[in-house]
């Protein structure tokens, strides 16, 4: 894989250090800034024009959707992985739906982290596993009808030998 530069946007300057240094364990990635707010983050991403941004979405100046959706415009080459605490699908749904490429939650593994960023550099799409099932649409998949609760006592007593059925 090519050379990748990526900034890293969290409010937190330990949670940053600690993303950094998961990603260290990518050879090919090399982090040109990081940021702790919304105001440095627009200005880092003009000087740089990065492969990727590994950003929160709770950082002072920075409102989440509206901002991930003016980036992937201005910046449709621009790979948006969003690591948050908040897993919550509306919110979710939101950042995806303004252009993210992918969302991680923080409580996950930092190796997972970095299959997420492999993932979204790769232009896939990366949501958390622990987000999939609320994210999905849940069908009710049965392969026979719903029986009632007389007709499934009697298949019971079929089963048992106690009843024969037509």
């Amino acid at each position: 894989m090519e050379k990748a530069y990526v900034v890293v946007a969290d409010d937190h300057a330990v949670v940053r250090a600690g993303i950094c240094n998961a990603l260290q364990s990518l050879a090919y990635l090399e982090v040109v800034a990081e940021v702790g707010n919304g105001k440095d983050l627009l200005a880092v991403l003009a000087r740089w024009q990065p492969d990727l941004l590994v950003t929160d979405v709770t950082m002072p100046d920075f409102e989440p959707i509206a901002t991930v959706r003016q980036i992937c415009e201005q910046y449709p080459n621009l790979r948006v992985l969003v690591v948050s605490a908040y897993d919550d699908d509306v919110y979710v749904q939101g950042l995806l739906g303004a252009g993210a490429h992918g969302y991680h939650l923080k409580d996950q593994s930092m190796r997972d982290l970095c299959l997420a960023v492999e993932q979204v550099l790769q232009g896939k799409r990366w949501v958390s596993s622990a987000l999939l099932d609320r994210l999905l649409p849940h069908t009710q998949t049965t392969l026979a009808p719903q029986l009632s609760p007389r007709q499934l006592e009697l298949l019971e007593f079929q089963a048992l030998g106690l009843v024969e059925l037509p």
